[in-house]
């Protein structure tokens, strides 16, 4: 049972790290879209 548990939770934080990764990235592309944009 407690290893189930625990293995879940692994996923869960492997999940959670993979989203905040995304969002991180997609805010870089967004801030270097946003500088370029205004740069010309």
């Amino acid at each position: 049972m407690y290893y189930i548990y625990s293995v879940k939770n692994a996923l869960n934080n492997k999940i959670v790290n993979i989203v905040i990764y995304i969002c991180c990235v997609i805010l870089l592309i967004l801030c270097l879209f946003y500088i370029i944009k205004h740069h010309r």
